[in-house]
């Protein structure tokens, strides 16, 4: 069985699922068999697959990224997967017999938006945050207009895609979008596609493309192009069908995403997959809040047997590791726990280890740590940990609690001291004096990012103070 946190809020169980990463499990688990099994997330570390906290063996596993032959190793810590397979309740792990991962989109960053944390791509709003995964590139930061990137996330119920995974590809890379048809016009050769439902559309001009048998309106199809006419416009270069996942009747189920169409917690979706959880004692579901969802799949509806709301991950630390005990390490002196959802990644440049875990860290290792502050016992619960090459730096990233205008800042219960050499940014990374930074701190609300160059000391003052 997964290991779960509980936790009570005015006498009504809560659960609490770090949506990638950030949070506990749920207590109990009503299967006591090994089950047929579809389960739909991010991937969070391997050795096995892992995702929703469950380890699935994939050593028979058939591979496909992008409709395409591939192997695990093809993977990448934040990419959104399905898995069909088997659920050993018992042993709360489980074997794939299939694993697919099939991004979002590909193609040209049409504007950045630091202080939103925004991209559009093709004509879709992405939204990054501190679990976004990112490869070939380190932020949003270093991504500029006309960059092309591979998108995989959760669109949530207002169309805007949660990013969980962000490659830079090549120059020259196509262009494509993946999606649901409507409005299908044979004479005029166009059709309507949208992400997901409530996504913006997109109309697709398919002249001198033969449509495959199966692109009709509901179909869910991938339209490639070579030219992104305004986002709004794309000119197909070709049109295939999607195989989706399919659930199959009786199926042990995990999912994760952003719940939509809420109408009761008997009536709502998530991922586009009905749930059913009016059997459940829970508060605050409502549309746009991240969930993960497990049940048993039957007459089309998932009955969820637990339901899981995201805890938001808003701290980040960057420094070295030390007193790594059997369940917990500190950086900058802050405890750091982990959970079976935490995602784990090397990023060092030589040798890194492709199963990296908890039990691979050392002190004196150089970690970025993402999570959130427990407040019952002031650690950091840590929903991404990425190893990183060593570096003469140190970064603190939260909530701002209180502040002295020109003087200092305490974040973590952390103070930090500033002086005539610290630069002030804010949150579109522009550059501002120390009295507007200042004035633009609310206590308990502001995030605030920290950094020390060629640190020796939190003591010392900080090189970097930017609004987050």
């Amino acid at each position: 069985m997964k290991k779960k946190n509980l936790f009570t809020v005015t006498g009504i169980l809560i659960v609490v699922l770090a949506f990638a990463g950030c949070g506990g499990d749920d207590g109990g688990d009503p299967y006591v068999n090994v089950t047929a099994s579809t389960s739909e997330g991010v991937v969070t570390g391997f050795g096995s697959v892992i995702l929703n906290g469950v380890p699935y063996d994939s050593s028979s596993a058939t591979v496909s990224v992008e409709g395409s032959p591939a192997a695990e190793v093809d993977l990448r810590v934040g990419m959104v997967v399905s898995v069909k397979g088997s659920y050993d309740s018992a042993a709360g792990t489980g074997t794939a017999d299939s694993i697919v991962y099939a991004d979002h989109l590909q193609g040209p960053i049409a504007a950045v938006d630091l202080a939103a944390k925004s991209l559009t791509v093709l004509g879709q709003t992405i939204v990054v945050d501190v679990m976004t995964q990112f490869r070939n590139t380190t932020d949003i930061t270093t991504l500029v207009v006309g960059d092309i990137v591979e998108v995989s996330g959760h669109p949530d119920h207002t169309g805007t895609i949660r990013a969980t995974y962000i490659e830079k590809k090549a120059v020259g890379s196509e262009y494509e979008i993946k999606g649901t048809v409507s409005n299908l016009n044979i004479t005029a050769k166009t059709f309507t596609l949208r992400v997901s439902p409530l996504s913006p559309a997109v109309t697709v001009t398919y002249a001198g493309v033969t449509l495959p048998v199966g692109v009709v309106d509901g179909a869910y199809v991938e339209v490639k192009t070579g030219a992104d006419i305004s986002g709004v416009t794309i000119s197909a270069s070709a049109v295939e069908v999607e195989t989706e996942v399919e659930i199959t009747e009786n199926d042990h189920v995990e999912i994760e995403g952003y719940v939509t169409d809420f109408v009761s917690l008997s009536e709502f979706r998530v991922s586009g997959i009905l749930v059913n959880a009016g059997g459940l004692s829970i508060v605050g579901i409502g549309n746009g809040v991240a969930v993960e969802v497990e049940g048993t799949y039957s007459g089309g509806v998932l009955v969820a047997s637990a339901v899981e709301m995201h805890h938001p991950c808003d701290v980040m630390l960057e420094g070295y590791v030390a007193d790594k005990t059997s369940s917990s390490f500190t950086v900058l002196g802050k405890t750091v726990t982990v959970t079976d959802t935490t995602e784990f990644e090397d990023g060092i440049s030589i040798n890194p280890i492709r199963t990296f875990s908890f039990a691979d860290i050392g002190n004196g290792d150089y970690l970025e740590v993402v999570g959130y502050l427990d407040d019952a016992t002031g650690h950091i619960v840590a929903g991404a940990v990425k190893r990183r090459d060593a570096i003469d730096r140190a970064v603190v990233q939260g909530v701002v609690t209180s502040s002295t205008v020109a003087s200092s800042l305490v974040v973590l219960g952390i103070t930090v001291s500033v002086d005539l050499a610290t630069e002030f940014r804010d949150a579109d990374d522009l550059a501002i004096s120390a009295a507007t930074f200042f004035s633009l701190l609310i206590s308990n609300s502001t995030t605030v990012e920290a950094t020390w160059e060629t640190y020796t000391s939190l003591a010392e003052p900080a090189t970097k103070l930017e609004i987050e």
